[in-house]
This record gives C-alpha cells, sequence and structure tokens, in this order.
C-alpha cells in the first residue's frame, strides 16, 4: 500500500484505507492483537486526524473502533476523535454506530488505565448510557449469547477430564462481559470462550472477527486470561481414535494448564 497517497484521498477513501489496514494488522499479528509497525500506524493516525473535520460520524466511530481493536492507541487522534464524538446527538445515533463507540470508548479507557494515563473518553451521560444500552440489548439477541452444544462439550471436557470447576455464562464485575466457561486455577482467573463460526471469518484461514478481538482485550484488561477454544480446532480433535491426535489433545490440555500459570493481561498499546 502505498501511504504516499493517502494524504490525497476523500474522507470515505481515507476511512476505508484505516479499515482495510487495521483489518490487514489484525490478520498478520493475530496472536497479540497489536498493530503491525510496517503499516505505519503512527502516519495513518496524523492522516486521520487531519481529516477529522471533512468525517461523517459514522466513518469517524469506525476508525477509532479500528484502531482500537488493533491495539494502536494515538494520544491526539483519541483526544480529537473523542471529543467530536462526544458531540454527537445520542437521539440520532444508529445501533451499529452505538455498538462500535461502546468498543472504542471501553477499550480505549481500559488501554490507558493499564498505562496509568488519564482516559481521552469523555462522553455525554446520554450517550453513554444509549451506547451502554445497545451493547447490552445486541448481546441479549445475539445467538452467541445462547448456550450451545458445543459450549456443552467444552464444559464437560473441563469439568470431566480436567477436573476443573466451571461456572458458565458468568458476568464481569461491571456486568457488561459474559464468559462462556469461568475457572479458577492457582487464584488465576481463566475465561474461557467458546467461539463458533459466527466470531470467525468466512474464508480461510480463520480468524477472529473485530468484536470478538475486542472483547477478549477487555476481558484481559478485567483480569482474566483469556482462552478461545475454536470450533474448527475442536472439531478437528474431538471424537478421534488417531493416537496422533489424541497426543495432540493432550499437549493441547497441558498448554491449558501452562497458560493459566504464565499468561499476563496484553500490553496497553498506549504511546507513553
Amino acid at each position: 500500500m502505498a501511504f504516499k497517497r493517502v494524504p490525497t484521498q476523500r474522507p470515505t477513501q481515507l476511512c476505508r484505507t484505516v479499515m482495510l489496514s487495521m483489518l490487514y494488522s489484525m490478520l498478520s499479528r493475530a496472536s497479540s492483537y497489536q498493530c503491525d509497525k510496517s503499516l505505519d500506524c503512527d502516519l495513518l493516525a496524523q492522516v486521520l486526524h487531519s481529516a477529522l473535520p471533512r468525517l461523517g460520524d459514522s466513518m469517524l466511530v469506525s476508525s477509532l473502533w479500528g484502531f482500537a481493536v488493533a491495539g494502536f492507541f494515538d494520544g491526539p487522534l483519541c483526544e480529537a476523535g473523542f471529543r467530536r464524538v462526544s458531540q454527537l446527538p445520542a437521539t440520532k445515533a444508529r445501533p451499529l454506530l452505538l455498538l462500535q463507540l461502546f468498543q472504542a470508548a471501553t477499550l480505549t479507557q481500559d488501554a490507558y488505565s493499564v498505562a496509568g494515563l488519564t482516559s481521552p473518553v469523555h462522553l455525554p451521560s446520554a450517550l453513554l448510557l444509549a451506547s451502554t444500552r445497545q451493547w447490552m440489548y445486541s448481546n441479549r439477541r445475539s445467538p452467541r449469547s445462547s448456550k450451545s452444544n458445543f459450549q456443552t462439550a467444552v464444559v464437560q471436557v473441563l469439568s470431566d477430564e480436567l477436573g476443573l470447576h466451571v461456572e458458565e455464562e458468568v458476568l464481569t464485575e461491571d456486568g457488561l462481559f459474559s464468559i462462556d466457561a469461568a475457572v479458577t486455577w492457582n487464584t488465576r482467573r481463566l475465561a474461557v470462550e467458546v467461539d463458533g463460526p459466527t466470531h470467525f471469518t468466512n474464508n480461510m484461514p480463520y480468524q477472529l472477527l473485530g468484536s470478538s478481538v475486542a472483547k477478549q482485550r477487555c476481558l484481559q484488561a478485567r483480569g482474566w486470561v483469556v482462552l478461545s477454544v475454536p470450533y474448527f480446532t475442536w472439531n478437528s480433535l474431538a471424537g478421534s481414535n488417531n493416537p496422533h491426535v489424541q497426543q495432540q489433545q493432550q499437549q493441547a490440555n497441558r498448554k491449558v494448564h501452562r497458560s493459566t500459570d504464565d499468561s499476563r493481561t496484553s500490553e496497553s498499546g498506549v504511546p507513553l
């Protein structure tokens, strides 16, 4: 991608450039959810900052969401972007805009809090309430919020084969996020996310969608060690009598135990 041509783009094209770049960053660095330095996120942020007066509301929120999900938080962009977002009338904001605003604001606040910095997010109470309500309402309606046979099978393995005490559909302390299966191992809280097809891209190699990435980052910021169980990995191992596959499953079980001992919450990504 020729970044030297980015400043000449129109606002709509610029927004698409940012979103595509963030998507590429997430796909190429899916394990860490950090912005790929080769993309020159600083340059993207500077260009977007200069174009803020010309961006529409939905494009502005989508761009802030894209940077937040990718784990990149530019101070001037966050301050100017959320300052403009705070002027949005809550009664006229569409559901998708409110959903992305909730995630962008939550991810940004979490990242700044971890870094010990003052958050640039200062939303009016009406807008904050509207975005939170939309988030809660969408979670209740989402097919992901209902317990699946897949989740039942994973919980059974955790309890029967690993001997762990499992609590299902546990809410975080702030009540904003539901955890598929929560277990405690060596005083560490482990959030097991049972990720079915709706959590991933349609084409291989399957990658977590931005909303699922955002949820995992939010859970990590709340002190949880997150373990994702992808449906395609589970399907490839479940019910196989192949000794090699059984060995893989045993290695995966050991990895679960190691992850609870060694995992730490992800870095905030906020430039210090």
